[in-house]
């Protein structure tokens, strides 16, 4: 939420939790309109597999390069 809430100008970075979800609902709500509940769901799920694989693949990555990095911080 920090790189949202520095793009944001002074007087809504305390909002940005509030901004981002909203705007968030609302996509998810056009969706729904559109699309229907099935689909929209399936999308759901679909992008957050993907998010979940991509972070697992970064972090993998980078452990790769350092394996003794996670060990002395």
């Amino acid at each position: 939420m920090n790189f949202i809430t520095k793009l944001l100008p002074p007087q809504l970075q305390p909002y940005a939790g509030r901004l981002v979800l909203t705007a968030l609902g609302l996509v998810i709500s056009i969706l729904f309109l559109t699309l229907g509940f099935w689909p929209t769901l399936l999308l759901i799920i679909l992008c957050g597999g993907g998010y979940a694989l991509g972070t697992w693949l970064d972090r993998r990555s980078t452990q790769s390069q350092n394996p003794y990095q996670n060990y002395y911080r």
